[in-house]
C-alpha cells in the first residue's frame, strides 16, 4: 500500500486488488477517519468486473492496517434516484421499505 496522492480533504491509497490481481487507486476521505469514533476504521470499495469489494481497515493517519475482498455485495437504495455516492452506509441503520 502506498499514498500516491493528497489533496485537500482527501488522500488517495494505492493497493493490490487480490481478485482482479492489480493495484488499485481508492480515494477516502480524511473526514472518514477524523469523524470515527473507534479505529481502525473500515472503509468499502467496490469495482472491478466483475464488481467486488476491498475493505480496508485505517488507523488515525490513514495508514491501513488490513483488507480483505469480498466477492460478492449487496446494495441497497433507500429511494429511486439517491446516487449512491450521496448514501450513508452505517452498522446502525435499518433499511427502509
Amino acid at each position: 500500500m502506498s499514498v500516491t496522492e493528497q489533496r485537500s480533504g482527501q488522500v488517495t491509497l494505492r493497493i493490490y486488488c487480490q481478485s482482479c490481481k492489480r493495484d488499485v487507486d481508492i480515494s477516502v476521505a480524511k473526514e472518514v477517519v477524523e469523524n470515527a469514533d473507534t479505529f481502525p476504521v473500515s472503509h468499502a470499495h467496490l469495482h472491478g468486473n466483475p464488481p467486488h469489494v476491498i475493505t480496508l481497515y485505517l488507523d488515525r493517519q490513514l495508514n491501513v492496517r488490513g483488507s480483505e475482498v469480498s466477492d460478492t455485495a449487496t446494495v441497497e437504495r433507500e429511494r429511486k434516484g439517491t446516487p449512491l455516492s450521496a448514501m450513508p452506509f452505517s452498522n446502525s441503520e435499518t433499511p427502509t421499505k
